[in-house]
């Protein structure tokens, strides 16, 4: 409740704030300004210094923010860490159990599959024999066990969960399959933190790029 109380008396000084004060005049005046085109140097000049001031005042704003926000965020930092480090040997823990029975149930997974094979060659086995001798088989069923993928304990069970995943082998083959349709473009999206390596290395043309400036207005206070 002590944290609710500082927060509300936050929020009531803000509004008393010079730099506050400051922002809401100017969002009244933005507010009231439509710039659609700018048609003469008169005007840009207008627009421009209310971008500068613009700028100043949400830079400003964000620095106060900080401000006031720090101390909490050092709180959440420090619970946080406090919960990570608890929880740390727990999660450890989570992970070697949850490899044991991953590795238990593969083991057991093909135990089964051993199981079947032994079925069907017992079958076969059977069906020839009743063959050789011109009698007619009877219908043979033989089931091997089956593996209960869940396991129930008094706190809970755990149960198999099949999630696909998939691996780049061959970026060319990748390639190949989208050059030919058969595979979506998205797949291969590009990597732009590489792309733009080679234009700060002075790369500008780069084969399926279109390289080019975007323009932006820098600003300085006065």
């Amino acid at each position: 409740m002590n944290e609710i109380t500082a927060l509300v008396e936050i929020k009531n000084s803000l509004e008393e704030d010079p730099l506050v004060i400051d922002a809401m005049q100017l969002i009244s005046t933005i507010s009231l300004t439509k710039i659609l085109t700018i048609k003469d140097d008169d005007q840009e000049h207008w627009v421009t210094e209310m971008l500068v001031q613009a700028k100043q005042i949400d830079r400003k704003l964000e620095e106060h923010r900080k401000i006031i926000v720090d101390p909490f965020n050092k709180r959440v930092k420090a619970i946080n860490g406090f919960f990570s480090t608890l929880a740390a040997p727990i999660k450890a823990k989570v992970v070697e159990i949850e490899n044991a029975i991953r590795k238990w149930r593969i083991h057991k997974a093909e135990e089964e599959r051993k199981a079947q094979e032994r079925a069907q060659r017992e079958m076969a086995r059977i069906q020839t024999r009743f063959e050789k001798q011109g009698m007619e088989a009877p219908p043979i069923q033989i089931v091997a066990p089956k593996v209960d993928k869940t396991v129930r304990t008094q706190s809970g069970a755990a149960f198999e969960r099949g999630t696909w995943q998939v691996e780049v082998e061959d970026v060319k083959a990748l390639a190949r399959a989208v050059a030919d349709g058969q595979v979506v473009e998205t797949v291969l999206k590009p990597d732009m933190t590489a792309l733009r390596g080679l234009i700060r290395a002075g790369i500008r043309k780069i084969p399926g790029c279109k390289v080019y400036q975007s323009i932006s207005i820098a600003t300085r206070g006065m």
